[in-house]
């Protein structure tokens, strides 16, 4: 154990606080800073406040020494003999890590921080013999490692709070933020708060009360003279006025009572009571917020709070406001209240809002959601900012899950879903963006044995209705070695193992078959993106397993890797790319691994057209035998170029061996090629040229290219030959296409191709 601070306190106490291997942490820190702020000349270490208040003060500037995922050990070895000493931390968790010993006078405590940032506050009480109370609070800030706090925390928060609005405010987390102890009542709770968001009816129903207030007929007193009194008068008072004319009182006053239209009415009292209030209290925590010397609130916080009190100022503003006097309490139920719209609205919202007040209202600290909830929740918005902004996608429809309170009063997502969006593209593509659905043996998607819970799922359907779906994890982890590179954990990429190999997608009508076509981790590593390689890159192109380095950073440069994961896979129709097709998949490397035994094929009869070779090729002249086994239906082998198809077919080189037909173009009397047989195909094998047969290939050669050979079987007859094939250019007369698409066509141009992505692109190029 190191001893990372060891002070002196007052003679009162000595404070020593130990944590295993310090350098480690230290270390880590300073890399993270070093990487992310590589474009500054020299990096400064800023130092941190650990601080006692209470009936005790002290302050120290100290080196950053606290970190988050680290478990520390406190000695409080007090000078005097006490009678006992105790944690009056807000969390259980934390006061059950401590234990006073009344032998050896001293308190001794355990606290891990986890993923929880920010300022760490823990209240001590003691008790000397006589009986007397001395309260302290320790101090200090839990700063990240494997982030920058001054970079990246901000983007991340506004990212969150853009979408979902105060999810990421927690009252039960260790660290907080905000401001300290005060005399005043305390934070209006952002809990409240969050329930005052959800209940949008309040300003709804202000608007249906400003149109119409509600008002009633009030009698009123007027005292008036004689001459100016109009309208019909009582025989008692007509009797009483001429009396005193007669007696000469001329001056003299009489009350009469008139009725007119008041909003001052207990209704309207209510509400402006209302009014205020909220008013008066929204204002205390914006006010409050801004002044917190660390604030993490981002701006989008601060907008929804002045959103909020639009409403309520502008009816402060209306003129018939000032006519109403101050609330003093209802002397009976009202039905005003009760049933007139607008104002039961706001009645009811009140009596909600009331109640969280007084339950929540002593809370004057803000906390939040651990790193690795709100990095999770980040990674989340990222991909979905990714598919609109650079993939072309257009959000059509989104279902945000409820915000719950949970027994320790924070909000959590119903089912465990922050979200579901779904997009659409021009080109026909529809995408549905999930976070955390559960997989078990009664959804579509079965996971027999064990549920799963992936953070992320991105499924894509094209037109034909075909779906693919892509897994992501978001792991707020870096590998413990010590390296120069940031790499995420081994176990983070066995659990993408895991996820692919459980989840089956089980259709009564097709049986079985798995829909996972990649699983990738998420974690917060820092690379040049621009000028280095994705060190899980083999990984993701071969097995479809790996993982993306994902941090926030200016220009977006922290998702580049991933960026182009997705453009590869769904392209990029904001630059006008070809058309991706289901077929693009299929043909990665990662999609076409089977069972050994078994093969693995997207078209059971792919079938690729193409001329035979010419007679004479240089100064070597294929034999007349080749040509006439090919004529009568005997031949054995064809061999094309590996160059030849690969210059065709670019990136269609994993799919050679699915070609289970030939169609090859001979030579008819009057020059013009034909295909009026197809040929099977036992095998392909990838062989040297100068190792093949002058009855393989019609000459030998010394050549030491590489080549296709195509093992041949049976030759099928068309029931119609196929005309028009290219003459000029070899590569022109290739085509992959079906057996089926072929049999009732006789002209090559109309046969429809497949893989077309692919074949589409070449003609492009030439």
């Amino acid at each position: 154990m190191d001893c990372i601070f060891n002070q002196q306190i007052d003679e009162v106490f000595e404070l020593s606080i130990y944590v295993k291997d310090s350098e480690k942490n230290t270390t880590r820190y300073q890399q993270t800073l070093k990487k992310r702020r590589a474009e500054r000349v020299s990096i400064h270490y800023q130092t941190e406040k650990f601080e006692i208040s209470g009936d005790l003060q002290k302050s120290y500037e100290i080196q950053p020494l606290f970190f988050e995922n680290t478990q520390y050990h406190f000695e409080i070895q007090f000078r005097a003999p006490i009678h006992y000493a105790e944690l009056r931390h807000k969390l259980v968790l934390i006061n059950d890590g401590f234990r006073f010993s009344q032998v050896a006078n001293m308190l001794v405590g355990v606290i891990n921080t986890g993923n929880d940032i920010g300022q760490l506050n823990l209240p001590i009480y003691y008790e000397d013999k006589v009986g007397k109370g001395y309260f302290i609070t320790l101090s200090f800030m839990v700063l990240p490692t494997k982030i920058d706090l001054q970079q990246d925390i901000e983007p991340i928060n506004e990212a969150i709070d853009g979408t979902f609005p105060l999810w990421r405010f927690n009252l039960t987390a260790k660290t907080e933020q905000g401001a300290g102890k005060t005399n005043e009542k305390g934070y209006f709770p952002l809990f409240w708060l969050a329930h005052f968001q959800q209940l949008q009816q309040f300003s709804q129903a202000l608007k249906i009360i400003k149109n119409s207030p509600h008002n009633r007929l009030q009698t009123y007193s007027l005292h008036q003279k004689a001459e100016r009194l109009k309208g019909k008068l009582s025989a008692k008072q007509t009797h009483r006025i001429k009396n005193d004319l007669a007696s000469g009182l001329h001056h003299k006053k009489y009350a009469i009572e008139k009725k007119k239209l008041s909003v001052n009415t207990p209704e309207n009292r209510f509400i402006k009571q209302v009014i205020i209030e909220t008013d008066n209290k929204l204002t205390q925590i914006n006010q409050t917020l801004a002044k917190s010397s660390k604030n993490q609130l981002s701006q989008a916080f601060f907008d929804t709070l002045n959103n909020w009190q639009k409403p309520l100022k502008q009816f402060q503003a209306l003129s018939f406001f000032n006519d109403i006097g101050t609330f003093k309490g209802l002397e009976k139920i009202s039905l005003v209240l009760q049933q007139k719209p607008g104002y039961s609205t706001i009645f009811h919202v009140w009596q909600e809002l009331r109640f969280y007040l007084k339950v929540l209202s002593h809370h004057s600290l803000i906390s939040q959601k651990s790193l690795s909830e709100l990095y999770e929740v980040w990674c989340f918005l990222v991909i979905r900012r990714l598919l609109i902004e650079e993939l072309g996608f257009e959000e059509v429809s989104s279902q945000k899950a409820k915000l719950m309170f949970s027994e320790q009063l924070d909000l959590t997502m119903k089912d465990g879903m922050y979200g579901a969006f779904h997009f659409e593209r021009p080109d026909g593509l529809k995408i549905k963006l999930a976070h955390e659905p559960i997989f078990h043996q009664k959804t579509e998607i079965k996971s027999y044995l064990n549920t799963q819970k992936p953070d992320i799922l991105l499924e894509v359907l094209f037109p034909n209705k075909q779906r693919f779906i892509w897994l992501f994890d978001a792991k707020y982890r870096l590998n413990s070695d010590d390296g120069e590179d940031d790499l995420v954990p081994d176990d983070a990429i066995n659990q993408m193992h895991r996820y692919r190999d459980a989840l089956v997608w089980a259709k009564q009508d097709e049986g079985k078959s798995r829909p996972v076509f990649g699983a990738y981790a998420l974690y917060p590593g820092f690379f040049d993106q621009v000028n280095m390689k994705n060190p899980y890159q083999a990984g993701i192109d071969e097995v479809g397993i790996g993982a993306f380095a994902l941090l926030p950073s200016q220009q977006n440069q922290g998702a580049i890797w991933l960026r182009a994961f997705f453009k590869a896979q769904l392209g990029n129709y904001l630059l006008s790319s070809p058309l991706i097709k289901e077929e693009s998949l299929f043909v990665q490397e990662q999609s076409r691994i089977p069972y050994t035994g078994m093969k693995q094929q997207l078209y059971t009869d792919l079938t690729m057209l193409v001329s035979l070779g010419h007679a004479q090729e240089g100064e070597n002249i294929r034999s007349i035998e080749y040509f006439e086994r090919f004529k009568n239906g005997t031949a054995k082998y064809y061999h094309l170029p590996q160059d030849t198809f690969e210059m065709k077919y670019k990136g269609l080189q994993h799919i050679v061996n699915e070609i289970a037909f030939l169609g090859l173009a001979e030579q008819d009397e009057q020059g013009n090629k034909i295909i009026n047989k197809v040929w099977q195909v036992k095998r392909v094998l990838l062989v040297k040229r100068n190792t093949l047969t002058e009855a393989q290939a019609g000459y030998t050669s010394n050549s030491e290219r590489l080549d296709y050979l195509f093992e041949l079987g049976m030759a099928l007859n068309l029931p119609n030959s196929i005309r028009n094939i290219p003459l000029e250019g070899f590569r022109k007369s290739m085509k992959l296409t079906t057996l089926s698409k072929i049999n009732n066509e006789t002209e090559f141009n109309f046969i429809e191709p497949v893989y077309t992505e692919f074949y589409l692109e070449q003609i492009k190029v030439r």
